[in-house]
């Protein structure tokens, strides 16, 4: 038997331990990259194209920002087809919902989050890939397209970040070079040269603003 979602590795069960944690690695990297748009957002601003004469933008315009808006909204929790660009939210409480009738569990009483729906489908993410109606496969497609078009609308590396310097507010942290005592930090401010560990940059995140 093959595995499910990469259809070459020999299985018992339906899908192969490499998948498994990649899909976890991928779902965690979604969580880690949706607070990041609204800076991106931000950094769009004022790159719309003028209006003409008559005050309307033409057809072919696309909206500054208008992926990013999408992927930031509420979405919808029905299953539908699948848009060029959906919402993080509504894509993970659709799977969050879709797993608790397939597990026979409660519905969710809390008011969806992106962080909430997360948490829970990392929680079954070991059982749901191998119970064949939780259609792991699909879950597996629809993490991996959302984390590439969130790299692509923050048009952000493992390289860069856009999240503003605490500093000096610069917008854009890198991943420093390795320096010559071995010593490493892991984002620095491209202008000013501060450093920031892990905890710095979750506290500049939070200090701008943006609740993860």
């Amino acid at each position: 038997m093959k595995c499910i979602v990469c259809t070459h590795a020999d299985v018992t069960a339906q899908t192969c331990d490499r998948c498994v944690g990649w899909v976890r690695r991928t779902l965690i990297r979604v969580e880690q990259l949706y607070p990041l748009l609204p800076y991106e957002l931000a950094g769009r601003a004022g790159a719309s194209v003028p209006m003409d004469p008559s005050g309307i933008r033409g057809d072919t315009e696309p909206m500054p920002g208008g992926d990013v808006l999408v992927m930031l909204g509420p979405g919808s929790a029905s299953w539908h087809d699948t848009p060029d660009v959906d919402s993080v939210l509504g894509l993970l409480e659709r799977w969050d919902t879709g797993w608790r009738i397939t597990f026979g569990e409660p519905a969710a009483t809390d008011l969806a989050t992106v962080t909430g729906c997360s948490l829970y489908l990392l929680r079954r993410l070991g059982k749901a890939a191998q119970e064949p109606a939780c259609c792991f496969d699909e879950f597996a497609d629809d993490i991996r397209l959302m984390h590439d078009r969130l790299e692509l609308a923050l048009r952000v590396s493992p390289q860069r970040s856009p999240v503003p310097c605490i500093t000096c507010n610069h917008r854009a942290l890198e991943r420093p070079a390795p320096r010559d005592d071995g010593r490493t930090f892991e984002w620095q401010c491209g202008r000013c040269h501060r450093n920031y560990t892990d905890a710095d940059y979750w506290m500049a995140m939070r200090q701008n603003g943006q609740a993860v």
